[in-house]
């Protein structure tokens, strides 16, 4: 009955860790910007992670403002980035804004999610028994375990784009090179029966 109990709750931590933590990828065009806004509850932590997955030199620029507008933190032709913010009476929503203007036909793929922490209001550490603690670890585990799914996801989703990029290149230079070999041959062909008539006729 017990191990019952600690695997309801694991399931239940997973599904509310998987809704706040699920990363989400969009294509930022060549020479445009794209932001998006986060709301944060008061006291509760929120770390903010992107990832440039495909495109170019796999670099982007981003920043992230409070609600005042004012900059949190910036990144330049970065290739991924990370930063906590926290909400407060003055600052219950956050502003991401991912910028490719550099780049003049290239578009990038960028993989971000914003992890919300634990509200205050929720039991101390110290309040749980054994039970809830080992829970609660395995729970951040979870959280670590899935993180890192994400990131393997996205990495092979580029290498698999790479992958076929690369057998689509091979399959067009082969069919180029069968073409160009019948074009030879059917020139050979005619060139000999051309020579021959000539010869015949002399």
């Amino acid at each position: 009955m017990r191990y019952n109990m600690i695997a309801l709750a694991l399931s239940v931590l997973y599904s509310f860790a998987a809704l706040h933590a699920d990363a989400l990828s969009t294509k930022i065009d060549a020479a445009s910007l794209w932001c998006f806004t986060e709301p944060v509850a008061r006291d509760v932590s929120a770390t903010f992670q992107f990832t440039v997955t495909h495109g170019g030199k796999l670099d982007i620029n981003a920043q992230i403002f409070d609600e005042s507008h004012r900059i949190l933190d910036s990144w330049s032709l970065a290739s991924s980035g990370k930063y906590v913010v926290k909400g407060d009476s003055s600052n219950s929503k956050f502003k991401v804004c991912f910028d490719n203007s550099m780049a003049r036909f290239t578009p990038k793929w960028v993989s971000f999610s914003f992890h919300h922490g634990q509200h205050p209001a929720a039991a101390k550490v110290e309040h749980l028994d054994p039970v809830e603690r080992q829970i609660q670890t395995l729970a951040a585990r979870i959280d670590d375990l899935q993180n890192t799914q994400l990131r393997l996801r996205e990495s092979e989703k580029n290498h698999r784009a790479t992958a076929e990029d690369a057998n689509e290149r091979v399959l067009l230079w082969a069919v180029f090179e069968t073409v160009a070999l019948f074009g030879m041959g059917v020139f050979q062909i005619y060139f000999l029966k051309r020579f021959l008539e000539r010869k015949t006729t002399v």
